[in-house]
Parts: structure tokens; C-alpha cells; sequence
């Protein structure tokens, strides 16, 4: 499904029921389905090592509509 209808920003909660956000994330961006990651967390944010090869923004829960904003502003 994820390479049938590709998007710009994956916002993604760290604990998803049946699978990590982390893994949905990087199996999005292997697949060349999502441009940017964004991470949502009520508790502590991926660290940023090789272990997620790719860029990402983390939003802590509760953030404000403009902290999601900030976060979901195109980068140059």
C-alpha cells in the first residue's frame, strides 16, 4: 500500500499496535514512499545514530499546533 500511494511526511506515533513507528518509518523511506519523517512520542525520541539512516524531526507529546507546524514546514 505504501508504494501504491506515496506522500510527502510519515507522522508517526513510536509505539503503533502490531509494529514500531521506527520500523514503519524506515521501511517507508526504503520503499521510497515518504519524504520526511516525523516522529510523535509521549516519551523519549529516537536517538539521532546510524541506526535510523535518514532524517527525521521529533515532536514530544503534547506539543502545540505550532510546534506541528514548525515540524511539518517543508526544510530547504
Amino acid at each position: 500500500c505504501l508504494q501504491r500511494h506515496p506522500f510527502d511526511v510519515l507522522l508517526t506515533d513510536l509505539t503503533l499496535p502490531g509494529m514500531s513507528g521506527l520500523d514503519l518509518a524506515r521501511a517507508a523511506v526504503a520503499m521510497k514512499a515518504a519524504n520526511r519523517v516525523v516522529f510523535s512520542s509521549g516519551r523519549e525520541v529516537p536517538p539521532r545514530d546510524a541506526s535510523l539512516p535518514f532524517a527525521f524531526t521529533a515532536l514530544l507529546k503534547p506539543y502545540s499546533l505550532d510546534q506541528l507546524k514548525r515540524a511539518l514546514e517543508p526544510h530547504a
